[in-house]
């Protein structure tokens, strides 16, 4: 898998995101080897003229995965006691 955390904002709990070929066009596709390889679940997508937002499970805490077109790709924690989550996922998955 080629997905890779590029950069981590603890103080705003947010995980910049990034993979090869990455646009507003593939974000569907690419998204789902991201889901399937940190075994998050989807619960809700919404899209829009440049960005997706996915709503995301793991292990009872939620998640958003977001794309904007200017801005990238990244994930953050719905609620503040998902934080630590968030980064022990970005621990385990951190290739950059």
């Amino acid at each position: 898998m080629d997905w890779r955390v590029t950069r981590t904002d603890t103080e705003s709990a947010v995980l910049m995101l990034d993979c090869p070929g990455l646009s507003w066009d593939t974000f569907p596709a690419l998204a789902g080897t991201l889901l399937q390889e940190w075994e998050l679940r989807l619960l809700d997508k919404e899209w829009g003229a440049d960005r997706h937002g996915w709503l995301l499970e793991f292990e009872g805490s939620q998640f958003r995965l977001e794309y904007e077109h200017h801005s990238g790709c990244w994930l953050t924690a719905v609620q503040p006691v998902d934080r630590e989550v968030l980064f022990w996922l970005g621990c385990q998955h951190n290739k950059g």
